[in-house]
């Protein structure tokens, strides 16, 4: 049963026929759950909306998932061995450090790299203070000055 669904300008095919509704705007083929259009013609044809959606949404469906037992993998020396391959990654691929950003800097970016640029410089002379000094075995001043 092919049927016409309107909003505003716009026109909606919806086919009813099979155990899924079918729409032009894809939503039911694509979720499992009726759009606008598809309730709109079951309104309208005093048909209930709940057999139009897809059982993976019952809610018997959602308590399966979360029954039975789980078990647990237990000690790493009782596991049974593998013999299959072993897949390692291609170490051309494997980048060390931080990644790149590929954004464009903006004009914020560059003011908080000016502050963030002083706040390294000032950790830095802390840091350096306090090797010197552990370096001579002095302890390491309490209050650092800028």
């Amino acid at each position: 049963m092919k049927l016409q669904g309107r909003r505003g300008t716009r026109k909606y095919e919806v086919d009813l026929s099979g155990d899924m509704p079918i729409c032009q705007c894809q939503k039911p083929q694509f979720t499992g759950i009726p759009c606008n259009h598809v309730l709109a013609v079951c309104s309208r044809l005093k048909l209930d909306e709940k057999a139009f959606v897809s059982p993976f949404y019952s809610v018997q469906n959602y308590v399966n998932t979360w029954t039975g037992d789980w078990h647990s993998f237990g000690n790493e020396n009782e596991w049974p061995l593998y013999h299959g391959p072993v897949l390692r990654p291609d170490p051309s691929t494997i980048n060390r450090g931080r990644r790149k950003h590929k954004r464009i800097p903006m004009v914020m970016d560059i003011m908080e790299g000016r502050a963030r640029s002083r706040q390294v410089r000032s950790a830095s002379k802390k840091s350096r203070a306090a090797r010197n000094a552990r370096n001579a075995g002095a302890t390491p001043p309490t209050r650092y000055f800028s």
